[in-house]
């Protein structure tokens, strides 16, 4: 039988493997799951590879049982092996053991361990369906891509042209080294020889009075230069000390992410990874960061809006109250709006500077949900207003239920 879904899970967890397997075909979404699609004489080890080899998604069923299973590691391996999109469904409070999580370090699971379960029966099958749908898009743009093909006597020819051609450009390279190198030495050589014959001393950077890093004259008045309380004094210039700008991250590749239990999408640079943040009143933050170097991160949280008790019925006025509690301050930057489906969503636009750091950040709610989206930097403020960030927080869009 075709199938899209293989079902990975311990004996032990039966019956939830059972529940998960109906869901998903009642959204018509095809499953292979044993010991229901074994075919009776064929061997059980067999019957397993050939099954997972004509999968496109594996559904882990993720327990207590299962983390310790050798035939559901082996499966999981093979689906590594294979390139098969795996989806951890957690139904136990656990972490992976080591084999597994060699595996599963870098995926998202899907948490289904608070009641009721036909909530996360939902979230995971819209899941599956995404990973299905994406699949079936790449496959279909695969399909019509053209590849040229030469011949095998004119492919060997392009070949060896194009090897004639690379070393051509390796010698020309280092002979264009070579003599940037005898001109640079040339020229020092000259340097050196002009500036002793003439009885001049090249400049010393310990000594000189006037900073390498601005080589322009300082100004003075010529009223007040060489005087301080009526004695002749001489006027030198100091070498301040000038705080070291932070290293900019430049060429981000931007990749999209879609996150189901949040219900949005987003262009991070990088794969993010999940935290918990206190955003005060009792809510804890769900968000996705991608840190890079000197202290740049990319991210986005939600938490759920009607847990900070709005006092307002205006959505506009609400968020602004919000923002107020848990981040005062800041420069305000604009008021934009985001459609989902007829609805109108207002979302507000801040600058935060502060304790060395240099913030943007963007606030909006939906659904229930209160959701940040935010770039924070050691206290850069070219990079915050940068088309790369511009890309980032324009990227950031809801995904329709």
């Amino acid at each position: 039988m075709a199938h899209d879904v293989f079902i990975s899970y311990s004996s032990h967890d039966k019956p939830i493997a059972d529940a998960v397997c109906a869901n998903l075909e009642s959204k018509r979404i095809r499953c292979w799951i044993a010991p229901r699609d074994v075919l009776p004489g064929t061997a059980y080890g067999e019957a397993l590879s050939e099954a997972l080899r004509a999968s496109r998604v594996l559904v882990l069923i993720w327990s207590a049982q299962s983390n310790e299973s050798k035939h559901v590691m082996r499966e999981v391996e093979s689906a590594v092996d294979k390139g098969i999109p795996i989806v951890p469904f957690r139904i136990a409070d656990v972490q992976p053991s080591r084999s597994l999580d060699f595996f599963l370090k870098a995926i998202h699971w899907l948490d289904a361990i608070t009641p009721p379960l036909e909530k996360h029966l939902h979230t995971l099958a819209d899941t599956v369906q995404l990973l299905l749908e994406r699949q079936q898009q790449h496959q279909g743009e695969d399909k019509n891509s053209i590849i040229l093909k030469l011949p095998t006597n004119e492919r060997a020819t392009h070949d060896y042209s194009s090897q004639r051609t690379a070393k051509l450009w390796l010698r020309l390279i280092a002979l264009v080294v070579t003599l940037s190198i005898l001109l640079a030495g040339t020229y020092l050589v000259w340097k050196v020889v002009v500036t002793r014959d003439s009885g001049y001393a090249l400049p010393n950077p310990r000594t000189d009075h006037t900073s390498n890093s601005d080589p322009t004259p300082s100004r003075t008045n010529p009223s007040t230069t060489g005087r301080t309380s009526g004695t002749e004094t001489t006027s030198t210039s100091t070498n301040a000390k000038i705080p070291m700008a932070p290293v900019r991250p430049t060429d981000l590749s931007f990749q999209r992410f879609d996150s189901v239990p949040g219900r949005f999408r987003v262009e991070f640079p990088g794969f993010p990874k999940q935290e918990t943040e206190d955003w005060g009143s009792g809510v804890k933050g769900t968000v996705f960061i991608v840190r890079l170097e000197e202290n740049y991160s990319f991210q986005v949280g939600y938490g759920d809006f009607t847990a900070f008790k709005p006092k307002v019925v205006d959505r506009l006025q609400s968020l602004k109250n919000i923002r107020a509690s848990y981040r005062p301050g800041g420069e305000f930057l604009d008021e934009k709006e985001l459609t989902l489906g007829d609805e109108k969503i207002p979302v507000l636009e801040y600058k935060v500077g502060g304790n060395g750091s240099f913030d943007r950040e963007r606030i909006l709610s939906a659904r229930d949900h209160l959701y940040l989206i935010t770039v924070r930097t050691p206290g850069d403020k070219q990079f915050v207003v940068s088309k790369e960030v511009d890309r980032f927080f324009d990227s950031f869009d809801l995904i329709n239920p």
